[in-house]
């Protein structure tokens, strides 16, 4: 095997905030949208893939392994190896890393690699309350709107300059 490597493609989905415009789209979604773009933009035929090597931290409980997912969704060969890997804030660079060391160990030759994550899906163990609470949370700036999103002392008027001193 030579000792260079390529990349010979590579795209991204947008960026945005939690429960914004791609609220709407899965993990699995994004990254076969990115999977299918990247296809397109390369010489290499889905057959040529040895294995699609994808990141996700809080991937959907509904997709067990989402790099296989992803893979089928992007139309990539049922046959090809699709393996998820995870590592807090970084499953994406986790998913190179493992790429670079099966290339480096000739244990393949083309694969296709990235990461993807959906915040607006991540799956929370909490009731519907306590969901509402944490996004009201979130949106609030600052200390004082915190303080009183939680504790429900919003409903109160308090006088300009008192709220001023704790945002």
């Amino acid at each position: 095997m030579s000792d260079r490597l390529a990349i010979i493609a590579g795209v991204r989905t947008p960026f945005c905030r939690a429960g914004g415009p791609l609220a709407g789209h899965g993990a699995d979604d994004l990254g076969a949208l990115a999977v299918r773009e990247v296809m397109a933009r390369t010489p290499l035929s889905p057959s040529m893939l040895d294995e699609l090597v994808f990141g996700c931290v809080a991937q959907p409980a509904e997709a067990a392994n989402l790099a296989r997912i992803v893979g089928l969704k992007a139309g990539l060969p049922q046959g090809l190896i699709a393996s998820t890997v995870h590592r807090n804030c970084a499953s994406g660079m986790e998913a190179i890393s493992t790429a670079h060391t099966k290339l480096k160990a000739g244990e393949a030759r083309f694969l296709v690699v990235g990461g993807t994550e959906s915040m607006s899906n991540i799956p929370l163990y909490f009731n519907k309350a306590m969901t509402a609470l944490f996004a009201r949370l979130m949106k609030a700036k600052g200390a004082w709107p915190k303080l009183c999103t939680g504790s429900g002392c919003g409903r109160i008027t308090w006088p300009r300059w008192w709220a001023s001193r704790w945002a």
